[in-house]
């Protein structure tokens, strides 16, 4: 019973996580990446 309450709550803590580092990682790169100087 709580494994599927926990579950969703793992996986949405480990997307923020993530969304997080992403935009983290973006920031640090002040020059535009290759594929969107592409477009």
């Amino acid at each position: 019973m709580t494994e599927k309450i926990l579950a969703p709550l793992k996986e949405g803590a480990l997307a923020k996580l993530s969304c997080r580092l992403f935009a983290q990682l973006l920031r640090s790169y002040p020059e535009p990446l290759p594929s969107q100087a592409a477009e």
